[in-house]
C-alpha cells in the first residue's frame, strides 16, 4: 500500500499537466451545471437530462457524460441519502449481475470525497465485458453526488488503453464539475441525526470473479484483450488507475 505522501505526490504530478487555460467552460441553466472541457470537445444534448461531452479530434476516445434524476423526499431523506443509495445500488449491480462480467478496480464513499463546492459524493472505477463479446471490455469511472431533491450521475466510459492512458484528464474533468449548492433549509435536515456507520471505504480486491452489469455502449468504443471471458483479476488489476483516483486519507 502506497503512503499517504507517496499517493499525494502522484496526484500532484498528473494534474499538474492538465493545463486548465487549455479549456473552456460550460454552464448549463437546464441541467444546472458547470463543466471545463477541452477547446476541440463538443457537447451533445442527448435529452432533457442527460448531456455528453466528446473530442471531436479523435485522441481521446471515451465520452463523459452528466445524468441528472429527480428524486422524492418520500424516497430519500435527503440528498446525502442519495448518493450513498446510489452508490452502494452500483456496487452491488456490479458484483452480482449475470453479464457482463468484470470487476471493480477501486471505489470510495469516505465523507472526504466532495464535489465542487461541497456536495458529498462517492465514486467507482469498474472493467467489464459481455460474455457474448469476451474479446472486448471496456472501462467505466462513475461519481455520484446530489443536491436538494436531484441526484446527479457523472461518468467517463471508453476503452481500456484510452482509460488507463488518460484517466487523470478525465477524473479531473469530472471532479471539477460544478453542481448547485444545497439550500441551506436541505442541509441543515439532518445535523443532529446520527444515520449509523457509512459503507466501507477501503476496497479490497476480490478473489474471485464478479458479475459486471456495465453501461452498453458501441463496439467501435471498446478495447481488445486476449483475456477471454474469464477476466484474471490479478493480471489485469491496473494500480495506476487506484494510485491516481485514490486519495490520501
Amino acid at each position: 500500500m502506497l503512503s499517504k505522501k507517496t499517493v499525494s505526490l502522484i496526484l500532484v504530478l498528473v494534474f499538474s499537466t492538465i493545463v486548465f487555460s487549455d479549456f473552456r467552460q460550460i454552464s448549463n441553466n437546464q441541467l444546472n451545471y458547470s463543466i471545463l472541457i477541452p477547446h476541440n470537445w463538443i457537447v451533445q444534448e442527448v435529452s432533457s437530462e442527460e448531456h455528453r461531452f466528446f473530442d471531436t479530434t479523435g485522441e481521446y476516445r471515451a465520452q463523459i457524460g452528466i445524468v441528472r434524476h429527480k428524486f422524492s423526499n418520500n424516497d430519500f431523506q435527503d440528498s446525502k441519502e442519495w448518493t450513498l443509495v446510489n452508490y452502494m445500488a452500483y456496487e452491488l449491480s456490479a458484483e452480482y449481475s449475470h453479464n457482463p462480467i468484470g470487476f471493480v478496480i477501486y471505489a470510495d464513499s469516505s465523507s472526504e470525497l466532495i464535489q465542487p463546492d461541497s456536495l458529498r459524493a462517492a465514486e467507482i472505477y469498474a472493467r467489464f465485458c459481455y460474455l457474448s463479446d469476451p474479446a472486448l471490455y471496456w472501462d467505466e469511472y462513475i461519481r455520484f453526488a446530489a443536491t436538494d431533491t436531484f441526484g446527479y450521475e457523472m461518468y467517463v466510459i471508453g476503452d481500456t488503453a484510452d482509460m488507463a492512458r488518460n484517466v487523470g484528464l478525465y477524473a479531473a474533468i469530472i471532479q471539477n464539475i460544478v453542481l448547485p449548492a444545497e439550500s441551506a433549509e436541505k442541509s441543515n435536515i439532518r445535523r443532529f441525526e446520527n444515520r449509523g456507520a457509512s459503507p466501507s471505504t477501503t476496497y479490497q480486491p476480490a478473489k474471485q470473479i464478479f458479475d459486471l452489469r456495465g453501461r452498453r455502449i458501441p463496439n467501435s468504443n471498446r478495447g481488445q484483450t486476449t483475456q477471454g471471458v474469464y477476466i484474471n483479476k490479478e493480471e489485469t488489476f491496473n494500480s495506476s488507475i487506484r494510485e491516481i483516483l485514490i486519495k490520501g486519507k
